[in-house]
């Protein structure tokens, strides 16, 4: 964090945004949008043809969407690129979904609605794990952010 209180990157990077709704899409877009590279998807299927040819370094990921939910393309994901970072973003608030995600591998698992610097924060802390660390079991220390432990 710079003395201004906003996040600042080092360098530019891939951000592919997968949800079906325009809104939220727009939204996250608007967020990270000044610092980054951003794709959208509003599909699994879309988000899947875009991992492959745009290879993202990060996917900020929708669990639930219709024909194909966050959970599976993220396992389709960690089968592509194990390396690529993905954070959930859901409205599910209970502790146990968050945890569903980060042992299937995300590195996040971010409730809705969100502040702009909360999902700043996770993409900051998501984007600066180490490669190798990406799409094993426990890739970081768990981390949900606006989840409500019940």
């Amino acid at each position: 964090m710079d003395d201004g209180g906003s996040f600042r990157y080092a360098t530019r990077m891939k951000v592919l945004i997968v949800d079906d709704e325009g809104d939220m899409r727009r939204l996250i877009r608007g967020i990270l949008g000044p610092a980054h590279e951003v794709l959208e998807a509003s599909s699994g299927r879309e988000a899947l043809r875009l991992v492959r040819r745009e290879k993202p370094r990060l996917v900020l990921l929708d669990v639930s969407m219709p024909q194909l939910d966050g959970h599976a393309v993220l396992s389709a994901i960690r089968g592509l690129d194990p390396t690529v970072a993905v954070v959930m973003l859901t409205a599910d608030h209970r502790i146990e979904a968050a945890r569903a995600a980060l042992q299937s591998g995300a590195v996040s698992y971010v409730t809705k609605p969100f502040e702009p610097e909360a999902l700043l924060a996770e993409v900051a802390r998501a984007s600066a794990a180490p490669a190798f660390h990406r799409g094993s079991p426990s890739p970081l220390p768990w981390r949900v952010a606006g989840a409500e432990a019940q």
